[in-house]
């Protein structure tokens, strides 16, 4: 892995070296072995006033790959404070000696506590500083700390930035004035040095050595100074000796190049709040990769790379990867090689120069010198996801591209996975141009929001089935009223044909009709409960069908089969039983039937039945050769007096079955606002989240994009932009009036095109009319839950801590504030080509560089820059200088700020070398403080 990595650091130890070293008898191996135990990285060898076990130490060191920063614990004159001195990697025992020898301190006192050097501690730290080293105050906050020089002293020592960062103690000292508690802070240090616990009265620290161990605390956090963790390496729990029971008790993790360096560690001093994390904030790891970060890219014939044998290799680590390189180097081209293989141009398609320049650049090279690739090129992608490793591989063919995915297993062979698991690697990839686009379309926002958060994503699943319903619900009520439209002509009718057959009882025959009407109707209930019994009878086959499933003896593994197939066949019997009694209840269900049927034809009510049809067909007869009606003409109406009344009947359920549905569909509605309200809410909470301790914050309007509702307007009514513009702005008017609900607004626009399309009204214009009146009834039913989209709007603090609305912002400023808003969303990979252009070097650094150092904690960044500020300030992990001076591309070098070559380069390029940037240095003459 390339890049800065975390360390397990404790820097200040010591060795037999030491007179106070309780045990004499352990090895540089045992000493070692037992760093190694505890898990440390990296350590110092910081004896009093004593180089002698470096050189041992190192080389034991050298086998176990633990890293070692030569050093001593010197005794300053004044007070007799420690001062902790750290020295190149390189530096040797003898050397280390002889800067020991120059603060004073004789030879035969070498190893001994009580040693200690004529100068002082400003002295010695100016003396450290002229031999290249680095010193940092030992235990500042308990006895010979540098809470034992006097405070006005110290304020001139904390001033003159001699040292970077300080060892610390004691936790309790270690918080603001708010939070620290004087009592809570004796007893607990007083615990500390005590191996009983004791009264107040016992305490052996009292509250003036405590008031002067806090001050230097705070005067550390004032100055910025780094807060370091370190062992001492006591003998044991309380003991005063030195051993190796100690050592990595206490450790700081501290952020430095793959192969530490002095430099390195000065870096990482310089930025404590994101390269160090003391045992007090941090007890584990203090970083984990993000689940998919991009291992390297390896680019092969193409026409800007070399032959297929020297292919282009640039390695990524999974933080932060600046990628910095002079005009025409490729430094973008990298990134075009990306989006290229994994088929992202489509995201450049609302900006046409933008994706013509990538098309141009991303296809086999013409007949106009355009395009990079060239028949059988290949491009090789390596990333890493959820610790597994991954290629995609692309290949130019000569009119299509081949991509492939392949899984690297355990074994180091290459497995082809199918090619929808390409989404498996999702990322996000922008041009400067995309985030000044988003800039200027605020709401465009929205669905970068709701792709990157769960909750809102099943939020709108959930509105997608109401409204679904919603518009099935519309369309069955309409099935319905049509079916309710005729009521009052079949009550005409009955009245008509009732007329009618009081005439005919009127004759004579009244009685035979009521007899025939009672009847006839009680048959038809009888022969509707026989058809039931046939109809349902077809539920016991269909659920003899559902239990039929057998275990197949056959699909059981063979070295199961004798322990399982007893069972096995046991609990198929049962199933075939369970099969059987289905089939013999169907055969019962069904003999119910043939047996009421039976009974029914035998029963005294048949042979009354019979009676009274005979009756009434006698009385006809009689009727009809008196001449009184034809008798066809009654049969007719009484029949058709019964499927009226039968039809009334079902108008009549019918329509309380449009009341039931008419308060379903509103319920829906109401539901279909709800879940509105919930999306708007859960967007209000992810951007409230998001924005948290940034310079930027958001507001979202729910239902308020204008844009948006004309947008579904326009489409409901399927017209486009341009025309009935004042038709559609009356519609638009009616919901932007302010402090309406979302539900009054909308039903404004339903009734107003509603009283159209039923031609009660013609308050637009003609044409417009009548495009309504064209429309479907379906098209109709849609504007019910027509809601426009929330509106999101952004402010930024101004340098003068003023909240500044993005809409009257200037380009720099509204791209500044996207730009902050991008690398707060997501964990998956960032890659951002030149984000920096439009923006002033203050917004970069207030706005971009504060965001991209807590952004890289969480997900990898990729970043093509011109801008000094982002790498430097941003603290890149990795940064990839390309060669601008070939005609290929190619990286020139890759390696950390504190590489010098890596920071020559960044000063050559970006600053326009050493000696323009000293000379704007000295023309600014900024002062110290």
């Amino acid at each position: 892995m390339v890049g800065t990595r975390w360390f397990k650091c404790d820097l200040h130890l010591h060795t037999p070296a030491s007179k106070c070293f309780k045990d004499t008898t352990v090895t540089p191996e045992q000493w070692i072995e037992e760093a190694e135990r505890k898990g440390l990285n990296c350590v110092a060898v910081t004896d009093h006033n004593t180089a002698e076990w470096i050189d041992r130490i190192k080389e034991v060191a050298a086998i176990k790959k633990i890293f070692v920063f030569p050093g001593v614990e010197i005794t300053c004159s004044d007070s007799k404070v420690h001062l902790l001195v750290l020295f190149d990697m390189h530096i040797t025992t003898q050397e280390v000696e002889d800067f020991i020898t120059l603060t004073g301190i004789e030879r035969r006192k070498f190893g001994e506590q009580d040693a200690h050097s004529s100068l002082s501690v400003e002295e010695v730290m100016e003396l450290a500083i002229k031999k290249g080293a680095l010193c940092i105050p030992a235990h500042i906050d308990e006895y010979n700390g540098l809470c034992q020089v006097a405070n006005t002293l110290r304020d001139q020592i904390f001033n003159k930035n001699l040292f970077l960062g300080v060892q610390v103690v004691h936790e309790e000292l270690l918080v603001d004035n708010n939070s620290y508690n004087k009592t809570y802070a004796l007893e607990k240090i007083n615990k500390y040095y005590n191996k009983e616990a004791v009264s107040p009265a016992q305490y052996t620290i009292k509250e003036d050595r405590l008031k002067d161990w806090r001050s230097v605390v705070v005067q550390a956090i004032k100055y910025g100074k780094a807060i370091l963790t370190f062992s001492d390496n006591p003998h044991a729990e309380k003991d005063s000796k030195h051993g190796l029971w100690g050592i990595g008790r206490r450790y700081s993790w501290i952020k430095m190049d793959k192969t530490p360096s002095l430099e390195s560690l000065r870096h990482a001093l310089l930025l404590p709040k994101f390269r160090i994390k003391n045992d007090f904030v941090c007890k584990g790891k203090p970083y984990t990769k993000p689940d998919v970060w991009f291992n390297k890219i390896v680019i092969m014939g193409t026409e800007i790379s070399r032959s297929n044998s020297t292919p282009l290799t640039i390695e990524f680590g999974p933080q932060m990867n600046t990628i910095i390189g002079g005009r025409g180097s490729g430094k973008s081209s990298i990134l075009h090689f990306i989006r290229g293989v994994f088929s992202k141009e489509n995201e450049l398609a609302s900006l046409p120069t933008v994706i013509n320049e990538f098309k141009n650049f991303f296809k086999l090279k013409d007949s106009s010198n355009q395009g990079v690739l060239k028949n059988n090129c290949k491009i090789e992608i390596y990333i890493t996801r959820k610790g597994e490793e991954y290629i995609l591989r692309m290949q130019q063919l000569q009119n299509s591209k081949d991509v492939k995915i392949l899984k690297i297993n355990a074994q180091g062979f290459e497995e082809e996975l199918q090619e929808d698991t390409i989404s498996f690697f999702n990322f996000d990839i922008f041009s400067q141009k995309q985030i000044y686009e988003i800039a200027t379309n605020l709401n465009s926002l929205r669905d970068r929001i709701d792709d990157s958060n769960s909750e809102i994503a099943i939020l709108k699943k959930d509105l997608g089935l109401i409204e679904r319903q919603y518009l099935e619900k519309s369309a069955e009520l309409r099935t319905l009223k049509l079916l309710v439209e005729n009521k009052g002509i079949v009550n005409a009718q009955i009245v008509d044909i009732s007329g009618r057959i009081d005439r005919y009882k009127a004759s004579g025959i009244e009685t035979e009709l009521h007899n025939i009407d009672v009847y006839q109707k009680d048959s038809k209930v009888l022969n509707g409960l026989v058809i039931h019994i046939e109809e349902k009878s077809e539920v016991f086959t269909e659920l003899e069908k559902a239990v039929s499933v057998e275990i197949n003896i056959d699909d059981i593994s063979e070295d199961h089969k004798a322990k399982l197939s007893k069972m096995i066949e046991a609990a198929n019997e049962k199933v075939a039983k369970v099969k059987s009694s289905l089939q013999k209840l169907k055969s019962e269900y069904l003999q119910i039937s043939k047996e009421f049927n039976s009974e029914i034809q035998d029963s005294d009510w048949k042979i009354e039945f019979l009676n009274c049809e005979k009756e009434f067909e006698r009385k006809k007869q009689e009727l009809s050769e008196s001449g009184a009606f034809e008798i066809e003409q009654v049969e007719d109406d009484i029949s058709q007096l019964r499927n009226m009344q039968d039809e009334l009947f079902t108008i009549s359920e019918t329509e309380q079955v449009i009341v039931k549905k008419q308060e379903e569909k509103q319920s829906l509605r109401q539901q279909y606002i709800d879940k509105r309200i919930s999306i708007t809410e859960r967007r209000k909470k992810f951007l409230n989240e998001l924005l948290k301790d940034v310079n930027v914050r958001a507001k979202v309007e729910m239902c308020r994009d204008i844009d948006n509702l004309e947008d579904q307007l326009r489409q409901n009514i399927n017209i486009d932009y341009g025309v009935f513009d004042a038709d559609i702005d009356t519609l638009v008017k009616t919901w932007s009036i302010t402090g309406e609900s979302v539900e009054s607004n909308n039903d404004k626009i339903v009734t107003a095109i509603q009283n159209v399309f039923n031609g009660t009204s013609t308050q637009f214009y003609a044409k417009f009319n009548s495009r309504i009146l064209g429309l479907s009834s379906e098209q109709i039913d849609c504007f019910g839950i027509l809601f426009p989209e929330d509106k999101i709007k952004l402010e930024y603090k101004t340098s003068s801590n003023q909240w500044k609305e993005l809409s009257n912002a200037s380009a720099g400023q509204k791209t500044a504030a996207i730009l902050t808003l991008i690398l707060c969303q997501g964990t998956t990979p960032l890659i951002l080509d030149q984000p920096e252009d439009d923006l002033d070097n203050n917004l970069i650094y207030d706005l971009v560089v504060e965001q991209l150092r807590k952004t890289k904690e969480c997900r990898q960044i990729i970043c093509v820059t011109h801008n000094a500020n982002i790498p430097v300030n941003g603290d890149s992990e990795h940064i990839i200088v390309m060669d601008s001076e070939t005609k290929h591309i190619e990286a020139k070098q890759a390696g950390c700020i504190e590489d010098n070559s890596i920071k020559k380069s960044i000063c050559n390029i970006m600053e326009g070398g050493p000696e323009a940037f000293e000379m704007r240095s000295m023309r600014y003459k900024v002062s110290d403080r």
